[in-house]
């Protein structure tokens, strides 16, 4: 290690083990997130949305089986026929909002602090220039923000998706 300092944290030390994930970290996280927070509601409405959906299915088919067909009702065939095909589109449809409000917030929260490294790494000091290798910055900035993206743009869409089906199926 080169001493103390913020460029102590570009080098990487099998030693020291993984990073810790504690409630500092995920404050620092979320101030990330708080400009892009009405898109950040809406992606958790549409999850929401296609969670509540993904429960429509089961209750057509109960009904085709219990009311339809018992009693020969071909009107009630046809709209549970456009309920059936309707419901996976809608769902589709709200998937790939979904995945266009992930990818806006991420790309934006992604943008917002590529623009904050850039204006922090102009102002180092020229020493640390000079004592960390070039290729190692700009791969551990990389690395990094890249790794900032898929957590907001996929982990965490992930993870709320699946503790609301989860509480769905509870």
């Amino acid at each position: 290690m080169h001493g103390g300092g913020w460029w102590s944290y570009l080098t990487y030390d099998t030693s020291k083990g993984r990073a810790r994930v504690d409630r500092l970290l995920v404050r620092r996280a979320l101030g990330y997130a708080r400009p892009y927070w009405t898109l950040a509601i809406v992606l958790l409405a549409i999850i929401a949305v296609e969670a509540l959906l993904g429960l429509i299915p089961p209750l057509l088919y109960r009904d085709l089986i219990d009311n339809v067909l018992p009693n020969n009702d071909w009107a009630r065939l046809n709209l549970l026929a456009l309920a059936m095909i309707g419901v996976p589109l809608l769902s589709g449809l709200l998937g790939v909002a979904e995945r266009f409000v992930s990818a806006r917030m991420g790309e934006g929260i992604i943008f917002d602090l590529r623009q904050e490294l850039y204006a922090h790494i102009q102002q180092m000091a020229l020493r640390f220039f000079t004592h960390t290798k070039a290729g190692e910055v700009l791969s551990r900035l990389s690395n990094d923000v890249v790794g900032a993206q898929d957590a907001v743009t996929g982990t965490l869409p992930t993870i709320v998706s699946n503790t609301i089906r989860r509480m769905r199926h509870s």
